[in-house]
């Protein structure tokens, strides 16, 4: 009887894993959370999570930063969350996956937040993480250096973590937003720095080198870091073999750097030997980088779709790709179809994630298109899909796995109550065929 059972239950797992790996592109994937989704509430006291960040982990672990606010609406906590490949909170990461990370104590009624963060070859977790008090006149910002258990790891800065200042003049809000770790264990940090408002001074950009233990790489810029008007503030990097840099901005300008932090006159592009984007840019491995807008659809000005531009590393438009307007499902007068995030997978095609909203509640929404540009028809429904999670949602960063399975990121709100809205964080995955 026990050899039945268990017979039974090696075809039930062997059919799984066929009906998985014949499933149609952008199906959901069985093997992840419930049905290809997992959701994460933050308990009673908690009625909303922000995305900031997430990341892969070199053992397919999952890895989102971002932050929760409390029922009074007046604070806010930093939190980072390990997932393993199967979407199950990874238990031996901080408390049951999740580390809270509150403001420090000096910090009356303070906030805290985490930003951008990546994870070494090591496993280690770098992160970017602020706080305020309730005035918001008390201001820091950190790079945190985590172990795999989530606990600080202490061969970092001090007690595991750098306090972040960057140069600036005397009026300007100076800060990072991106972390890259580099494959020699070397941290380069991306950010800018901002006139006050109406000043009629330009933004810099500001870049910093850290070595492996935290302290600043003094043969980078100056004393480490590199200060220039550019193009303001990245929001994607691309160390180059030789340890040049290519950065990006929301925008799609592009600036490239000496490996000793000098700003070239004119792009001239490499190859890409790690990449670290946020929001609806990033980099291909020759150097070229991709843009995904908004633009007026067929159905009128309240017809938002979505497009993606290849730009040469250059900066000139890609003249060779030809992407044309997305709906992420069927188009009107009143649908909108807004990119939020974008991945690059093995065999070149590009994935991006948004929301899609047709009068009303929003869907994750995706689309997959070619290298070339042309959507790709095996993916979803002719190249789009469209998910219901929780009663609506939006994705906020797409990641694609070695494998080319599809990771979509966002918030999803299971409360229409006004006064509780009770956001949650969302992960869902698609199959790649």
């Amino acid at each position: 009887m026990k050899k039945l059972i268990l017979s039974i239950l090696l075809s039930l797992s062997l059919l799984a894993a066929c009906t998985s790996a014949f499933a149609a592109a952008g199906s959901l994937d069985p093997t992840f959370g419930t049905g290809g989704i997992v959701d994460t509430d933050f308990g009673p006291n908690n009625n909303n999570f922000s995305f900031s960040d997430a990341a892969l982990a070199p053992n397919g672990d999952i890895v989102v930063a971002g932050s929760v606010s409390f029922l009074d609406g007046q604070q806010e906590e930093g939190v980072i969350l390990r997932y393993l490949p199967t979407g199950a909170l990874d238990t031996s990461f901080a408390n049951k996956g999740i580390l809270a990370l509150p403001a420090p104590a000096s910090y009356f009624l303070g906030s805290s937040y985490t930003g951008s963060l990546t994870v070494q070859s090591t496993g280690k977790i770098l992160a970017l993480f602020g706080a305020t008090n309730n005035t918001g006149t008390e201001f820091e910002t950190v790079l945190l250096r985590l172990n795999t258990n989530g606990q600080p790891d202490t061969t970092f800065g001090t007690g595991g973590q750098v306090t972040i200042n960057f140069p600036a003049p005397a009026t300007f809000a100076a800060g990072p937003s991106l972390v890259l770790a580099q494959p020699d264990g070397k941290i380069l940090l991306a950010g800018s720095a901002t006139p006050p408002f109406r000043s009629k001074l330009s933004p810099e950009t500001v870049l910093a080198r850290y070595l492996s233990n935290g302290a600043l790489d003094t043969t980078f810029g100056s004393a480490g870091f590199a200060e220039v008007v550019a193009i303001s503030t990245p929001s994607a990097l691309a160390l180059l073999s030789g340890d040049g840099i290519l950065a990006i901005n929301q925008t799609a300008q592009v600036a490239q750097f000496t490996p000793a932090g000098v700003l070239l006159k004119a792009p001239t592009g490499g190859t890409v030997v790690a990449i670290k984007s946020s929001g609806i840019v990033t980099f291909q491995p020759n150097g070229s980088y991709l843009f995904a807008s908004t633009g007026q659809g067929p159905g009128g000005r309240r017809d938002i779709d979505a497009k993606i531009s290849r730009f040469l590393a250059s900066g000139a438009v890609d003249p060779s790709f030809a992407s044309p307007v997305i709906s992420f499902g069927s188009d009107g007068a009143v649908v909108e179809s807004d990119p939020a995030g974008i991945g690059v997978d093995s065999l070149g095609r590009i994935t991006i994630g948004g929301i899609y909203a047709n009068g009303g509640s929003g869907f994750f929404g995706l689309a997959r298109v070619n290298a070339n540009g042309t959507l790709d028809t095996t993916f979803g429904k002719g190249g789009t899909l469209t998910t219901q999670v929780a009663l609506e949602g939006s994705v906020w960063a797409i990641l694609v796995q070695p494998d080319n399975k599809i990771l979509a990121i966002g918030e999803v709100q299971i409360s229409k109550d006004t006064s509780d809205t009770m956001e949650d964080l969302a992960i869902v995955r698609y199959l790649a065929q």
